[in-house]
């Protein structure tokens, strides 16, 4: 005979659900899938999902049924939640990527109330992770661009730049969005110190600048209508995504380019399966998850273990412990 579920078994259940997925918070789908519990024992002792994850201590789900996420947090909130992840991974040293997967908290509010995350760990009275890598200051990268065009005699490209800087592409390219971002950057720098003629310079500038002017005219966006994203004019595609459904669109133009067969694309978790093509022609069935940014992964409560990959078009997950394809990125090695 099987004996009753008790209010006890359902708490501890909960918490080891949770658990298991790295987080404070377990959402009411979730439980249902993942444990032996049914609905209406569940609710012989609690009269909602919410009663019950309080007392498993866990965070409270809003209408979304993900944790509410109050507007306006504070330093004492965020330096209090990094304690509390210090204090369930039983160490000091926490990443940013931990803290985001355990707390829903994404690098926005940290980046806008501290800086940075070293400024924030600082605060909070914790220690980095030792892989943790310090900023770059812009001038080291700036006259590493110089360093190279001394070597070969011109301004590099972003091939020849990347296949001799001593420091990784992908720092180049994050610091300042893109490439070619980050060599008018580079340029005026150049300009300031005297590195580069004003007028070679001006003119590379003009050739790979996709920045606006100082001077440029702008508007207060109209109500009635979308907004689109920046001038791209790449094949058939004007404008650069906004949203989560250009970034599928713009990867169905460049699945192929990139390797990827696609099998199918759904609306629930993973996105999408489909091949991708490995050395000597064979191929490999993976999930991908569609982002319009990378980090927008975990502000869905999305599975790791359940993924493969993400494409987005702006990859802002700088340790993101899954493969990311940024087709920002991608189209803007093509145009280099």
């Amino acid at each position: 005979m099987k004996r009753d579920i008790t209010k006890q078994d359902i708490i501890v259940t909960i918490q080891d659900l949770a658990k298991k997925k790295g987080r404070n918070w377990l959402s009411w789908n979730e439980f249902l899938a993942e444990s032996v519990i049914s609905q209406h024992q569940l609710f012989n002792h609690f009269e909602r999902w919410n009663d019950a994850i309080a007392e498993a201590g866990l965070r409270p789900l809003g209408k979304t049924g993900r944790p509410d996420r109050p507007k306006g947090m504070t330093k004492e909130h965020l330096i209090q939640s990094a304690l509390r992840v210090s204090n369930e991974l039983g160490r000091k040293a926490i990443t940013e990527a931990e803290f985001t997967k355990m707390t829903g908290i994404t690098y926005r509010s940290i980046h806008r109330l501290f800086g940075n995350w070293e400024q924030f760990v600082s605060e909070a009275g914790l220690d980095l992770s030792p892989a943790y890598k310090r900023k770059i200051p812009d001038e080291a990268l700036f006259r590493e661009f110089y360093r190279v065009r001394d070597e070969i005699g011109h301004i590099p490209s972003y091939q020849e730049l990347t296949a001799r800087a001593k420091y990784h592409r992908h720092t180049f390219e994050n610091r300042f969005g893109t490439y070619s971002q980050f060599k008018v950057h580079a340029i005026q720098f150049g300009i300031r110190v005297g590195l580069v003629q004003p007028e070679v310079g001006q003119k590379e500038m003009e050739q790979h600048a996709r920045l606006p002017k100082d001077n440029a005219v702008s508007y207060e966006a109209l109500k009635d209508r979308p907004v689109l994203g920046e001038r791209l004019d790449f094949r058939g595609l004007l404008h650069s995504p906004v949203n989560e459904l250009g970034v599928v669109y713009l990867f169905g133009m460049l699945s192929e380019e990139l390797g990827f067969v696609v099998e199918s694309v759904q609306a629930g978790f993973p996105d999408c399966e489909a091949k991708r093509r490995l050395p000597h022609n064979h191929w490999q069935r993976v999930r991908i998850e569609f982002e319009f940014r990378s980090a927008n992964f975990l502000a869905h409560g999305h599975d790791l273990s359940k993924c493969d990959l993400i494409v987005c078009w702006e990859n802002d997950w700088i340790d993101c412990p899954i493969e990311v394809v940024s087709l920002k990125e991608f189209i803007e090695k093509k145009k280099v």
